[in-house]
Formats: C-alpha cells, sequence, structure tokens
C-alpha cells in the first residue's frame, strides 16, 4: 500500500535523470503496477499513485512533469504471475520508458 519510492528507486531515478539530460530525451512515460492483494479499483488507484511519485521524483530533480506521461495499470500486467489476493513484492513496481 506503498507509493514511497524506496532507496533502491532513488539510485535509478538518478540513472534516469542522467539518461534523459545526456540524451536529450523529451518524453518520459512511467507506468505504475500494484500486486494482486487488493481490488481492482484500489490497485488502479494505487499504481497511478505510484506512477505519479515517480514523477514527482523526477521533477525534484530538475526534470521538467510536463514531458512525463504517467499512466496506472494496476494488476493487469504482472511481473510474477499470483492467484487473485496474492502479495507479490516484484509486482509492486513503477516502469519508466523513453520516446
Amino acid at each position: 500500500d506503498s507509493s514511497v519510492v524506496g532507496t533502491g528507486g532513488q539510485s535509478v531515478l538518478d540513472a534516469v535523470v542522467n539518461e534523459v539530460n545526456n540524451r536529450g530525451i523529451q518524453t518520459i512515460n512511467i507506468v505504475g503496477h500494484t500486486d494482486r492483494a487488493g481490488s481492482n479499483s484500489y490497485n488502479d488507484a494505487l499504481a497511478m499513485r505510484r506512477a505519479e511519485a515517480v514523477r514527482n521524483e523526477l521533477a525534484a530533480r530538475g526534470i521538467d512533469p510536463s514531458g512525463v506521461m504517467v499512466n496506472g495499470q494496476g494488476e493487469t500486467e504482472l511481473l510474477v504471475e499470483t492467484a487473485d489476493g496474492v502479495r507479490e513484492p516484484a509486482n509492486r513496481r513503477a516502469t519508466i520508458t523513453f520516446q
């Protein structure tokens, strides 16, 4: 139930900022994901909060948020397939891609 970017994620975001600045990337896509522990509607909202948290962290590092698109996939794109209601840390994530 967290949308806080952890310590490991902080270093990943530092690398993302370096890549964006070095390559002149204009558009960043962030997609939040969840495991299957909550309801679909709850997980959809949590996934968006995760994506927005990543956008906010990038903005705090100087990335213009107007070029950052956020989306939440909830529990629809699992890294590890599980039954409904199962907590799986690998599925709690945000993915970042560049255009």
